[in-house]
Formats: C-alpha cells, sequence, structure tokens
C-alpha cells in the first residue's frame, strides 16, 4: 500500500460534502489548467499507532469541547485507502468516537484557538 499524502475535503454549491483521499501526483495530475476547486487541501500526518484519527474542538470563550474520532480499520489492513484513513468524513460505523478529558491537551487546542482567533482579528479588524 502506498502512503497517503493528502486528502481534500470540500462542500459543493449544492451544500452536498463530499471528501477525496488521494495521492498528491494523482491529485494534481487530475487538475486541468484553469480547474477551481473550493475546498481543504491537508497534507497527510501520519498518526503514531495503527489507526488514524482526528481531534474536533469545539471552542468559544466559555465553552471548549474535544471529541477524537478513530478508524475501525488499521492502516495496513486490505480494502480501499478511504475506509482506512476516514473520521468525521465518513459515515459513524467507519469510525469510533470518544471524548477527550485530558487536560494537559484541552489547554493546548484553547490555546491554540485563541491564537487563531487573536489572528483572525488582526487581519480582519473590522469584523467585530
Amino acid at each position: 500500500n502506498r502512503p497517503v499524502l493528502l486528502s481534500y475535503f470540500s462542500i459543493r454549491f449544492n451544500l452536498n460534502a463530499s471528501s477525496l483521499l488521494e495521492f498528491a501526483d494523482l491529485f494534481l495530475s487530475n487538475l486541468s489548467e484553469g480547474d477551481v476547486r473550493h475546498g481543504v487541501l491537508q497534507k497527510w500526518v501520519p498518526p503514531r499507532g495503527d489507526h488514524n484519527s482526528v481531534i474536533n474542538c469545539l471552542w468559544a470563550p466559555l465553552l471548549l469541547q474535544l471529541t477524537k474520532r478513530t478508524t475501525s480499520k488499521r492502516l495496513n489492513e486490505r480494502g480501499s485507502m478511504y475506509n482506512r484513513v476516514v473520521t468525521w468524513e465518513g459515515t459513524q460505523q467507519d469510525s469510533s468516537i470518544n471524548t477527550i478529558n485530558s487536560t494537559m491537551i484541552k489547554a493546548q487546542c484553547e490555546s491554540l484557538c485563541q491564537q487563531m482567533v487573536w489572528h483572525s482579528d488582526k487581519q480582519n479588524p473590522s469584523c467585530e
């Protein structure tokens, strides 16, 4: 199995969400000149263990909720790449959901959220 290099998530104008997990060379070769795509392209970061997982952070000044979604299939299992790496963009049977209660992880995530808000406010001072 080739390692995953990137994932692409988009919400189309008809509000249907779709995700695409591809190798970078295939993704880039399928783009034609002038092709415009709206979405999020993110680098693949290999997990520490056998399963892929993603932490979702819901933050507001008086609220912090962390939820971790872990794939059901191992990265080295046979089957489609999508089923081995899909987390939030997949169905509930593709992964398991756990709440994170670690004080250290919560503090790190809250700090990152505050930094993003500060950066956004700095970039867009008229949006208050």
